[in-house]
């Protein structure tokens, strides 16, 4: 069945903007006021080739620095011809992305390990990894990479197990790490926590035990040390004959647990619900998630943003305003999944497939910004190339990052960075609906 893709964009904004988020105040990031806020990607360095990694690599993930030069990038490295078990391997760069280490083993082992996620950690100047290792989880500090020195969070004896490790960390060195697990019943989210930058950690414990199937989580910490997950519930009726479909719930952590969850697909308007991110900027909390309509034999996917300042536990603190694209169909498997950044005060979303409005009809990066009310879609990997599983990170309002995995014989991980944009000085902002301007 070829799953057909319409993208759409929603920018959720406060009803009511408060001076502070859950008892923090949030600081404004003006944003240029120009007709495309887009990033100027720079030329495309690979980080993987057929020569050190000739089984080929996938699903990079990355993670950098606040302020400082260190980029860090993790990616599932094919272990041999025709083997499916793959191993977490990385990358660094020293100075911004302009040249990075020759690809090395982060772990080793004979079962299958996936589903990679990192962190990095100024306070204490290192990046923190996760991932599913058969069906636990595993956590690593980069002390630790190269060796067999890794620490179990959770080991499930029956299936499904472990999945989607999400990790991040506060200022404090507090480290936050959520997933998906199910011994022997329907997943719920777990959560578990370090105070001292992963040398120990607490009781792994549910954030919402549900009958339903709870999947792919993502977590952010404020400066706070308030923890902000997103995660997709299968809890609703579907139609009949057709699978559960997903929603998408946002919680935060509190004295006593955590806050009741939000129904952020239901506040969108949307079906389907599947993958959500969750981003924190100076402006609140950004969350992204696809939605899938099933249309006569195809699927019909869009990408929805969201954004909250304020009263983030109910359902005042956010409204959607859509603004709609093209549609688009993929050749491959490979599910969507966006992802977020912000670039010198504006709101990134990116993720992958192929416009039908767009020819050579290729598998490509696509992203918009907030600032252009998410038109138009930037295209950083052009034809001839295909491209699968973007994912951001950014320091300050400088630098931008964009690693993705490159489509050929056996899939490599490359690499581009923006380039820094002047923008002339403005005395007001235009009216658009992301209203992310501010004078």
């Amino acid at each position: 069945m070829q799953r057909t893709y319409s993208f759409f964009l929603a920018w959720l904004l406060p009803v009511v903007v408060l001076a502070g988020l859950l008892g923090q105040t949030a600081v404004s990031s003006a944003a240029p006021d120009t007709a495309n806020n887009l990033p100027d990607w720079g030329i495309e360095q690979p980080l993987t080739t057929t020569a050190n990694t000739p089984f080929g690599a996938s699903r990079p993930v990355i993670a950098a620095s606040a302020n400082g030069p260190t980029v860090t990038v993790l990616f599932n490295r094919r272990m041999g011809n025709g083997v499916t078990a793959n191993d977490p391997w990385f990358v660094r760069s020293f100075n911004n992305g302009s040249s990075w280490t020759a690809p090395a083993s982060v772990y080793s082992s004979t079962l299958n390990s996936a589903q990679i996620d990192v962190a990095y950690d100024d306070s204490r100047h290192t990046t923190h990894a996760v991932w599913r290792e058969g069906n636990g989880l595993v956590y690593a500090p980069e002390r630790v990479w190269g060796t067999s020195n890794i620490t179990f969070l959770s080991t499930p004896q029956n299936a499904p197990g472990v999945s989607t490790p999400a990790i991040a960390n506060g200022r404090s060195g507090l480290l936050a790490v959520v997933w998906s697990e199910g011994d022997g019943a329907n997943p719920d989210i777990y959560f578990n926590r370090s105070a001292n930058g992963g040398t120990t950690w607490q009781q792994s414990r549910p954030v919402k035990a549900t009958p339903s199937s709870s999947l792919f989580p993502d977590v952010a910490v404020d400066e706070n040390d308030v923890v902000h997950v997103v995660w997709e519930e299968h809890d609703k009726t579907g139609a009949p004959g057709q699978p559960v479909p997903g929603t998408i719930y946002y919680s935060y952590s509190t004295a006593t647990g955590w806050s009741a969850p939000v129904d952020l697909s239901l506040l969108a308007g949307a079906g389907d619900a599947r993958r959500p991110t969750i981003l924190l900027t100076n402006q609140g909390v950004e969350v992204a998630f696809a939605t899938e309509t099933l249309v006569n034999t195809a699927v019909s996917v869009q990408i929805h943003h969201l954004s909250c300042a304020a009263q983030c536990n109910t359902a005042l603190g956010w409204l959607a305003s859509p603004a709609v694209t093209g549609a688009v169909s993929v050749s491959s498997s490979r599910e969507i999944i966006p992802t977020l950044a912000q670039y010198q005060g504006c709101s990134l979303a990116y993720f992958h497939g192929i416009r039908s409005d767009v020819t050579p009809a290729l598998e490509s990066i696509w992203g918009g910004s907030g600032c252009d009310n998410w038109e138009p879609l930037n295209r950083p990997t052009p034809p001839p190339a295909q491209a699968l599983s973007p994912r951001l990170a950014y320091q300050g309002s400088q630098w931008t990052y964009l690693v993705y995995e490159t489509v050929g014989v056996n899939n490599q991980i490359a690499f581009r960075r923006s380039t820094f944009k002047m923008f002339l000085p403005f005395m007001g902002c235009s009216n658009r609906p992301d209203s992310t301007c501010r004078p």
